[in-house]
């Protein structure tokens, strides 16, 4: 970030918090060539990276409000029951539109909706636990995704940039972002959930983290992959009524990616969920 002419680092507006940010040399990586790179090494030094994140803002002190509105990516825990109601009346609104331009987009949606109220069941389930087993919230970036991380030329280093769903959230959840379970939506050979490349990204950010990640705070790792699956259907239902039907057919892609990555990733949420260790 770069201080203002006052020498402040940011300024307060009704709309909320304005920074910023210098130019970063480099770019953010193609999908293709990013389930390309993600071999072991490039996941562990990654993981590292994120976890050295969230170790410096767990000494942040951030002024404002730290609520975002439930209809707003990322999904808050504390606030699921009220997503899942978001959910359920923008599917039913959905059910009622017949003549929506996406018309295929809308009918993966639709022929998504048990599978997804399911999911959401199984992850209220094991996310309401969190707080009596002491993992608590903390500031946390709410986007991290390769398309938020900058890289140089043949640098396995990276800044992250679009920090504007910055909250109190649970790190773990953050730090799986959308890094591993996303592909191209046009290439459905890369639409495979590897747990290997989840063991060995958690196990770059376990090296890192401060304080340590307790076992219990690793079991959760599947379920927030589920939550992850969700929370981009969730973004898929809220642009719908003004989707270009050029991009329908991409979209419903999409949205049947996502629910193959839930159907493959429930097991091992549910292992995790009776005790079973999933990695």
């Amino acid at each position: 970030m770069v201080r203002a002419i006052d020498g402040n680092w940011s300024v307060s507006t009704e709309d909320g918090l304005w920074a910023l940010y210098e130019y970063c040399d480099g770019q953010a990586p193609e999908w293709a060539a990013w389930c390309a790179a993600k071999d072991a090494a490039t996941l562990r030094c990654l993981g590292a990276q994120v976890a050295g994140v969230h170790n410096v803002l767990a000494a942040a002190r951030p002024a404002g409000d730290p609520r975002l509105r439930t209809s707003l990516p990322p999904i808050q825990f504390d606030k699921l029951s009220a997503v899942e109601r978001d959910w359920r009346a923008r599917m039913q609104a959905l059910a009622r539109a017949e003549r929506l331009p996406a018309a295929e987009t809308r009918a993966a949606l639709i022929a998504a909706d048990a599978r997804v109220q399911q999911a959401f069941r199984l992850v209220a389930s094991a996310t309401a636990r969190l707080p009596r087993l002491g993992i608590r919230r903390r500031v946390v970036h709410g986007d991290i995704s390769p398309v938020n991380m900058i890289f140089g030329q043949g640098d396995p280093t990276f800044a992250l940039i679009d920090w504007d769903c910055t909250h109190y959230g649970y790190r773990l959840y953050d730090a799986l972002g959308d890094v591993l379970f996303r592909a191209p939506w046009d290439q459905p050979q890369l639409h495979t959930a590897s747990v290997q490349e989840l063991r060995d990204y958690l196990a770059g950010y376990v090296d890192a983290a401060r304080p340590a990640v307790t076992d219990v705070e690793l079991a959760m790792a599947p379920t927030f992959c589920v939550a992850r699956q969700l929370e981009d259907l969730r973004q898929r239902l809220a642009v719908i009524e003004g989707l270009a039907p050029e991009r329908d057919h991409e979209y419903a892609c999409l949205v049947r990616m996502r629910l193959g990555f839930i159907g493959r990733l429930t097991d091992l949420a549910e292992a995790s969920g009776r005790g079973e260790p999933w990695n």
